[in-house]
């Protein structure tokens, strides 16, 4: 195994797992790295132009039988918590990392002469990055950052203003629309505005983000008589000419404004704040912001038909 891997699903894989009850004896947990490098697959049906498979791993099981007993996380070893049943439903979610895993029955065949299903995975959200929660999205971006372009400018306005509330410990307040005038958030010290926030957000995290956004951050803090101000770019990095420039406005002495200041923050500043954020969050997360309880009863259909495709990305 040349690197572990952690595999974020699109969808959930369900496999058989039966009726009978397992009490291991130890909290053992699986190696979910390993496992979910190299999981097991049985070929099912095969008609030269399609093929489907069912996950057929003893390890999987076995995981699932442990989760129903000691409810741990085999990633980060949290206790995971249980939602709330649906028919014959046994699901448990790690509210700090996604990891989740259960079992139960297909929506059509609740009966106790039917084998139960099982099933395992780190969880992603059915609704869109940019629709989920400030928990949610703190989580899932410390863990893949470079999904960070992915929640767009707008959500990134407020996700920007949470993670500087925690990154400086004071109020933030997202100003941000379509007639912000240059500015999408405050800082609030006290009483008093000190300092304005611009968000720059790109769909392209490569290269560095230009002097001429300094520039118009530098004509705001002017025409606002406010002295302060932070940019927050998810670029890589600020150029040469544009940290040159921020270092110039820095050092002027404006007339009873006083002694300006302008701060570059770039990717790797996110990142440093999405690890604060983190700490502070994550013992707050709920069920909700992980799984969407409307779409639960579908998690154990499909056991039998996992496509070629689907198998593709554990090879």
């Amino acid at each position: 195994m040349d690197k572990p891997r952690i595999a974020v699903f699109d969808e959930w894989i369900p496999f058989h797992i039966g009726t009978e009850i397992k009490l291991p004896e130890n909290d053992n947990p699986i190696n979910w790295s390993e496992f979910i490098n190299s999981p097991e697959f049985l070929l099912t049906y095969d008609n030269g132009s399609r093929k489907e498979y069912r996950l057929q791993d003893e390890k999987a099981i076995d995981e699932i039988h442990r989760i129903l007993k000691f409810q741990t996380c085999p990633i980060c070893k949290s206790k995971m918590a249980p939602r709330p049943q649906d028919f014959n439903e046994q699901i448990y979610i790690c509210l700090t990392c996604g990891f989740w895993g259960g079992r139960g029955s297909r929506m059509d065949n609740v009966s106790s002469k039917i084998g139960l299903r099982g099933v395992l995975g780190i969880y992603k959200p059915l609704v869109p990055l940019q629709d989920s929660t400030t928990e949610y999205l703190v989580s899932h971006l410390k863990k893949h950052p470079d999904q960070l372009p992915n929640i767009g400018p707008k959500r990134a306005e407020k996700f920007v203003m949470d993670l500087l509330s925690d990154y400086l410990n004071c109020e933030v307040k997202n100003v941000g629309g379509y007639k912000d005038k240059g500015i999408d958030g405050y800082i609030i010290k006290g009483d008093e505005i000190s300092s304005i926030v611009q968000i720059k957000w790109r769909e392209n995290m490569n290269g560095a983000e230009s002097v001429k956004v300094i520039r118009e951050v530098a004509g705001t803090l002017l025409a606002r008589g406010i002295p302060s101000g932070i940019l927050v770019s998810n670029k890589d990095h600020f150029s040469k000419d544009a940290i040159e420039d921020a270092n110039l406005i820095s050092k002027n002495e404006i007339n009873k404004l006083g002694t300006m200041q302008l701060e570059l923050m770039d990717y790797h500043n996110i990142l440093d704040m999405l690890e604060i954020s983190n700490t502070k969050l994550t013992d707050k997360m709920r069920i909700e912001d992980w799984i969407n309880f409307e779409q639960g009863h579908h998690v154990f259909d499909g056991a039998m038909r996992i496509s070629d495709d689907f198998v593709k990305m554990f090879k």
